[in-house]
């Protein structure tokens, strides 16, 4: 179905729209949905308000306990189904507001899951700065639920337990929709493709009312691109804002009128149109994309096959799952095939003159 036109604030192309070779620039200023993705959340799709933060010793929680899903529908805006290698993306870009000030002090670093263990345990790491970041992630699922088939009313899941979430964050490492909800737990580290940021603010100050967090997404992160590429092929961007402020009892930390410190971020989902914007508070994005034209064994969309697409093939090579870089005939795998694109096409330039 077409996005609503109030979605959209300008969706521009260098020629005709989805003229392949041309650049897309896509800019949304609201979602298409979003949800508080929390255990005990009664309004799921209709909050004006979603949070964030972390549970560490509790086992029937994620660690990553409250969640905020936030997705947008580019099918129509940029054309889907063309291969995940020709989406060359050369921005993405989410922007987030912050409702409650002081809440949580300003963190631009990615601090280690070691950071976050009692300090007792022998691979405990004291954090080195103030404050906790703020990230973003893809979205994975689980029972049977998809991009295309999760929306603000789904059930967040099963049961009460960990890992269990129908839609959780992801850092899609190696092209696989991995499950971070719970590297602390487990002891691994993770790959945000992003951390809020906001130029005026001060590491270690206390984040204002109304401030906006802007996550630029790292296209150097060749998971993060793939599965941006992934997405547009699909048409539906899907991101999680996750963060690991600690909340001693979430179930009523959403409540200072009643005297309970937040200390935690909470961010204005779409429904809330406080202000004399209504547009203001929304999660909002910025795409800036190209299709690049068909040229076999071209894996990184320069129009060339060379020693950098070779590099990629067998970077990848092995790999298997969905949107990997190196897998040119897309049947989620790189292997011989794909590595005989590339040698079967080298030196071919497919640049126009």
């Amino acid at each position: 179905m077409p996005l609503p036109r109030c979605l959209l604030i300008a969706v521009l192309a260098a020629a005709a729209p989805f003229a392949h070779a041309g650049t897309i620039v896509v800019d949304m200023n609201q979602p298409t949905l979003d949800r508080w993705m929390y255990p005990f959340n009664p309004t799921p799709g209709q909050r004006p308000a979603a949070s964030t933060f972390g549970v560490f010793e509790d086992a029937r929680f994620d660690n990553r306990d409250a969640q905020f899903l936030v997705g947008f529908d580019t099918f129509g805006l940029v054309p889907t189904g063309e291969g995940v290698n020709r989406y060359q993306i050369q921005e993405a870009r989410i922007r987030v507001t912050v409702l409650e000030g002081g809440a949580f002090r300003y963190d631009p670093t990615y601090d280690s899951y070691r950071t976050y263990l009692p300090t007792t345990h022998p691979d405990y790491l004291p954090d080195a700065d103030a404050g906790r970041p703020v990230e973003l992630y893809g979205v994975g699922f689980r029972n049977g639920f998809t991009a295309a088939t999760f929306f603000e009313t789904s059930p967040h899941g099963p049961a009460l337990n960990f890992g269990v979430r129908n839609a959780f964050a992801t850092d899609f490492a190696g092209g696989e929709p991995d499950d971070v909800s719970n590297n602390v737990r487990f002891g691994f580290e993770t790959v945000p493709f992003a951390i809020g940021k906001n130029a005026a603010l001060t590491p270690g100050q206390f984040v204002p009312s109304n401030t906006h967090l802007t996550f630029d997404i790292d296209l150097t992160n060749p998971d993060a691109l793939a599965y941006l590429r992934q997405s547009l092929n699909e048409g539906r961007l899907r991101f999680i804002v996750s963060s690991l402020h600690p909340a001693e009892d979430p179930g009523i930390g959403l409540l200072p009128d009643r005297g309970i410190a937040v200390n935690f971020p909470i961010f204005a989902t779409r429904e809330n149109k406080f202000g004399g914007d209504p547009f203001f508070f929304a999660p909002q994005l910025h795409l800036v994309v190209t299709i690049a034209d068909p040229c076999p064994g071209d894996a990184n969309g320069d129009g060339l096959v060379d020693f950098n697409d070779l590099s990629i093939v067998l970077g990848a090579f092995g790999q298997s799952g969905a949107g990997l870089p190196g897998d040119l005939n897309g049947d989620g795998q790189v292997d011989f095939a794909d590595l005989s694109i590339v040698l079967g096409n080298f030196g071919t330039d497919c640049n126009p003159e």
